[in-house]
């Protein structure tokens, strides 16, 4: 069976490496910093996916309202993650995030293209956990992140 996640828990993702960047304990390190930044780009291309699906005619309106509430969740969560790292924080206008026109086109391809995006979000926590140096913080992102691959995509 294959592990795939909700689009609650992919909303989710930026909660686990907000905590990187917010330590009280100590400045979160370069390495942690870069992780943040990662993953606030990889918010912005989640939220450019949401929102070309949501004006996508070939999902119900209900997936296509979930797909809105998803891109609201990433904007929330992207703002987090630029609130953390602060004014180096990746901007829309730094990237032109752009699909393959075929993309939205056919239900199947987009929800195969989603979870690819939801994957590699996966794939992000993993790696960001993996390079975690305070043990309280590492616990945390890599139990979201195995939270998330447990999850399963509700169509």
């Amino acid at each position: 069976m294959r592990a795939t996640l909700s689009r609650r828990d992919f909303a989710l993702s930026a909660a686990a490496l907000l905590a990187l960047g917010t330590s009280e304990a100590r400045a979160a390190t370069e390495e942690e910093l870069a992780w943040l930044r990662l993953s606030a780009s990889a918010e912005l291309v989640a939220e450019a996916f949401c929102a070309g699906a949501a004006a996508a005619r070939v999902l119900r309106r209900a997936e296509r309202r979930r797909f809105r509430e998803a891109m609201a969740a990433d904007r929330r969560h992207y703002g987090q993650l630029a609130a953390a790292i602060g004014p180096d924080a990746p901007t829309k206008l730094d990237f032109s995030i752009a699909f393959p026109r075929p993309t939205f086109r056919s239900r199947v391809r987009l929800l195969a293209v989603g979870t690819k995006i939801k994957r590699t979000l996966v794939g992000l926590n993993l790696g960001a956990a993996a390079s975690i140096s305070d043990p309280a913080e590492h616990s945390a992102s890599r139990r979201a992140a195995v939270s998330r691959m447990s999850a399963r995509f509700q169509r």
